[in-house]
């Protein structure tokens, strides 16, 4: 099933960067999880790419396919991507409680809508709608929050990321592959 859904994904990274300029791309595979960004096209990851398993790096950068899979620098690039990681339960957490009120608020939007239909009102259920309201901007501003922040240290992460590799590449620790 994580193959299907990599693959899914490679196919989609793709076909929405087909013709673009050929710039840095990888897959990071660590713990059953994959990270991928699409910074050109994915044309070049190797269709057999399946037969690798475990942990690695796969990237694309000026022309050339590499594969990573040296423990020091698997180890550099978890570490670079720990402090983003680090907030995943915060979102989780924020998810949750935010997930329910949207549930609430669409159900009584789609019920205030079918009365609004009829050319009806229903003041208590406006009451309810106008209290729900509050509630939800709340929680949805927190998940905002979290998302930008998750952003921002997704961004730092994918530089230090960046230079792990090069590095690595630089030092010989990269197996090209095409």
């Amino acid at each position: 099933m994580r193959n299907r859904l990599l693959a899914l994904t490679l196919l989609v990274a793709a076909t929405a960067t087909a013709g673009s300029r050929d710039r840095f791309s990888y897959v990071y595979k660590h713990g059953g999880r994959s990270t991928v960004r699409i910074g050109g096209s994915f044309e070049h990851y190797p269709r057999d790419a399946r037969r690798w398993s475990g942990d690695y790096i796969w990237l694309y950068r000026n022309g050339n396919g590499y594969l990573i899979r040296d423990a020091g620098v698997l180890a550099a690039a978890h570490a670079a991507f720990a402090h983003r990681d680090a907030l995943e339960p915060k979102m989780r957490e924020v998810e949750a409680r935010f997930h329910p009120i949207e549930r609430k608020y669409e159900a009584l939007e789609e019920r205030l809508d079918e009365l609004s239909d009829r050319d009806e009102e229903d003041p208590a259920l406006e009451r309810a709608m106008h209290a729900i309201e509050a509630e939800y901007e709340k929680a949805e501003r927190e998940v905002e929050a979290v998302e930008k922040e998750m952003d921002r240290r997704e961004e730092i992460a994918e530089k230090k990321f960046e230079e792990i590799v090069i590095r690595a590449i630089d030092q010989g620790k990269a197996t090209r592959v095409d």
